[in-house]
């Protein structure tokens, strides 16, 4: 286990944690009774975006029985318009998002998901440009502080959390992915302070004079027979 992080940052306080937590349960309890059917179009071998498509149509139909207030998203179309030639500068699709807002607020939480295997290739697609990377640069969660990273465990917990987290805290990652330190001048803070769902959060400066942001991470699996 790695060692604790320091005093939660001062935007963590007007934070809206308890409808993100609420959502994040409704999404773990979706992905346990799918794995739990253990239905054949629910398995390892099904495509990222198909899992995450019907992951995404579960949270709908669960939300409301557990009292969710907001809404979900998938495959939620993101970019930047060029108003004087009428051209798309880019575009970007997130994986699952929910929405939410009150007379304060309004939130659009993202939970970005890549499969990972035991091999480093999977892992380091998770800490690559097409995986955490997508926040880092700006192109995910633009106007928000926080996110979350899902990884869907393909192979056994412990021969891929501990090399991702190790990653994560031992400075390979911190250049490239412009790593945050914590209060107690650690790169990764565990437990979560985001979500109880989450193993630990990481903190980045982003590109394009973006806010930083702060990604809880969660690992979702499916049980071994």
């Amino acid at each position: 286990c790695m060692t604790f992080g320091g005093t939660p940052p001062d935007w963590i306080a007007a934070f809206p944690r308890r409808p993100v937590e609420a959502a994040a349960t409704v999404l773990y309890e979706a992905w346990e009774d799918l794995v739990r059917r253990n239905a054949p179009g629910f398995q390892p071998k099904d495509r990222e975006d198909r899992l995450t498509a019907k992951l995404k149509f579960y949270c709908d139909a669960l939300g409301p029985e557990r009292g969710l207030l907001g809404s979900w998203s998938a495959e939620n179309k993101v970019g930047v318009l060029d108003i004087e030639s009428g051209e798309i500068i880019w575009q970007k699709r997130t994986d699952i998002s929910f929405h939410w807002n009150d007379d304060d607020q309004t939130l659009v939480f993202v939970f970005e998901f890549k499969k990972v295997s035991h091999t480093s290739g999977s892992r380091k697609a998770y800490l690559g440009d097409d995986g955490m990377g997508r926040f880092v640069e700006g192109y995910y969660s633009q106007a928000e502080t926080a996110a979350a990273m899902v990884a869907l465990l393909t192979s056994p917990e412990d021969k891929i959390v501990p090399q991702i987290q190790l990653s994560l805290s031992d400075g390979s990652y911190e250049s490239k992915l412009r790593q945050r330190k914590n209060g107690s001048s650690l790169l990764i803070t565990q437990p979560s302070q985001l979500l109880e769902l989450a193993a630990f959060d990481t903190d980045h400066d982003r590109s394009d004079g973006r806010p930083p942001i702060r990604l809880a991470h969660i690992f979702l699996g499916w049980h071994a027979p």
